[in-house]
């Protein structure tokens, strides 16, 4: 079944970029965006693409790479971004860093903790959780165990942005996030940083797509805004993304 749906998305990738090499603006293009992928990608990108390309259809999946990994190699996804998970892709896969990452800690505005300025500051409290890996706690459990402090109590864990978001401005739980969520203007009333003094990395931000499977224009349009259509993929990177 498997490699039926990659036979027909061949066929159909293949009859899309015949029409758009020949000037045609239809077309469907279908990407994976983890959150801070979609904080840090989308809102510069979606409206110069939706300007130069009017009647391609996007399609754009929240989610991490697990869950996404078998729609990559069939080809129903044609690009995930996101951060990586440290493993390496399946051997149909290609991965492309896009950029160095780091972590904040948010909690709603108001927080009693909100002026807090380390992690020892918030030993005992409840916090809520997204993980791109198997077990949720070993991502924020590290930066504690590093300066000698016990594990923090992971209340929720969540895949989604706006669970994230509802959980942290309705409640006195804490988040350790990319930095990308510091400039979301639609979360700056409702959310604060604790600016805490120790170091918060993050893994980098990665492109994940079918080796196999070169983009079509509009789709290499939308990992990369700012290139040329013509760029080969080794040379494509995300100039638009921040170095953060």
């Amino acid at each position: 079944m498997t490699r039926a749906r990659s036979i027909l998305t061949e066929i159909r990738r293949t009859r899309e970029e015949v029409e758009q090499l020949r000037g045609a603006g239809t077309g469907t293009v279908t990407v994976g965006l983890s959150i801070a992928a979609h904080l840090a990608l989308l809102p510069p990108s979606l409206r110069p693409f939706r300007a130069r390309y009017p009647d391609i259809r996007l399609h754009i999946i929240e989610g991490f790479y697990p869950t996404l990994e078998e729609r990559l190699r069939d080809g129903t996804v044609d690009f995930y971004i996101g951060p990586d998970g440290g493993a390496q892709p399946v051997p149909q896969l290609s991965r492309e860093v896009l950029f160095h990452n780091r972590r904040i800690v948010l909690c709603r505005a108001g927080h009693p903790l909100a002026a807090a300025t380390s992690l020892r500051e918030l030993v005992g409290q409840d916090w809520v959780t997204t993980s791109i890996t198997a077990d949720a706690s070993d991502e924020i459990n590290a930066f504690f165990a590093r300066h000698g402090l016990p594990p923090p109590r992971l209340a929720v864990r969540s895949q989604s942005a706006l669970t994230l978001l509802t959980c942290l401005a309705n409640s006195d739980l804490l988040a350790m996030v990319p930095a990308q969520w510091e400039r979301f203007e639609m979360t700056g009333k409702a959310l604060t940083t604790i600016r805490v003094g120790e170091e918060l990395t993050a893994p980098p931000l990665v492109l994940v797509r079918r080796a196999d499977l070169p983009l079509t224009p509009r789709r290499h349009a939308f990992a990369r805004p700012d290139a040329p259509s013509h760029v080969s993929a080794d040379d494509r990177t995300l100039g638009s993304a921040p170095k953060a």
